[in-house]
């Protein structure tokens, strides 16, 4: 058995997957946060899991995959009583109609704090996709998302546990002060450039956030090649923190953003 070093807090699962076996038993990843995307109306060159799919392979490597259902704001605030009925252990929110915070969407935080359900928002900058990629009433606008629209909602319903996911780009300054301020509020190191992460990580390592920080990759489980993709970034990942960021007071931090964030949500939600 591999050891166990990294656990991927924003990843998702391909149609159909393959080779799950492999890096489940003879990798060093430990385990993944599995988001659903399925809602895309769009031809990619690997599609998306279905919903149904995320939770089979789920139950199939209980402890591994943890499911995370698109959170649909088109649906009344009870979708989110039937998500975790069906075995869904977190949320994701992305391309909202109306800005996070709006007080609209309190009813589905509300719920989720209730049953122990963490959110993941996407925060900052979204990919391309116009309206026939996407169901109605899911928006295209990238500025309904930025990390201050958090604050409300870590406020609100502070038993509530948030993820903010891709540390805000280009909004870096709010998600600091999310991952600073709110006991409640995590950052993901997922998506957006390379470049943008690094300064971002310069910047801010080591002014109090670095313990809120959770290891990520947003990539796709199920493809052989994924899966070296994933493991070369783990790896990066490794090797930066290990030359780049030693000798920084939060080097100290590293196995918590590694794994050890993760497992603690884990014990706190069951």
């Amino acid at each position: 058995m591999c050891q166990k070093n990294y656990f991927d807090a924003h990843a998702h699962l391909a149609r159909h997957p393959e080779d799950l076996d492999r890096i489940v038993e003879h990798s060093p990843v430990e385990g993944a946060f599995l988001l659903d995307i399925s809602f895309y109306q769009c031809k990619r060159e690997v599609e998306p899991a279905t919903p149904e799919e995320i939770l089979e392979v789920s139950r199939r490597y209980p402890g591994f995959f943890i499911p995370f259902a698109f959170l649909d704001f088109n649906q009344p605030p009870e979708i989110v009583d039937r998500l975790k009925e069906q075995g869904f252990w977190g949320l994701k929110c992305i391309r909202p109609r109306y800005p996070y915070d709006d007080e609209r969407y309190f009813p589905y935080y509300e719920r989720a704090e209730k049953l122990g359900m963490p959110i993941l928002f996407h925060t900052g900058v979204i990919s391309r996709a116009d309206r026939t990629m996407l169901p109605e009433g899911v928006s295209t606008s990238g500025s309904r998302m930025r990390p201050c629209y958090l604050w409300g909602i870590a406020s609100a319903f502070p038993e509530l546990t948030i993820i903010a996911a891709h540390l805000g780009n280009p909004w870096g300054e709010e998600a600091y002060i999310c991952g600073v301020s709110y006991s409640n509020i995590y950052l993901d190191l997922s998506g957006g450039g390379i470049s943008y992460r690094l300064e971002w990580l310069n910047k801010y390592f080591d002014r109090g956030v670095a313990g809120k920080l959770l290891l990520a990759v947003d990539a796709t489980y199920g493809r052989p090649c994924y899966h070296q993709d994933i493991l070369r970034v783990l790896n990066f990942w490794n090797d930066y923190f290990d030359f780049a960021l030693c000798s920084r007071e939060a080097y100290r931090h590293k196995e918590l953003i590694f794994r050890g964030n993760v497992r603690k949500l884990l014990r706190k939600e069951k």
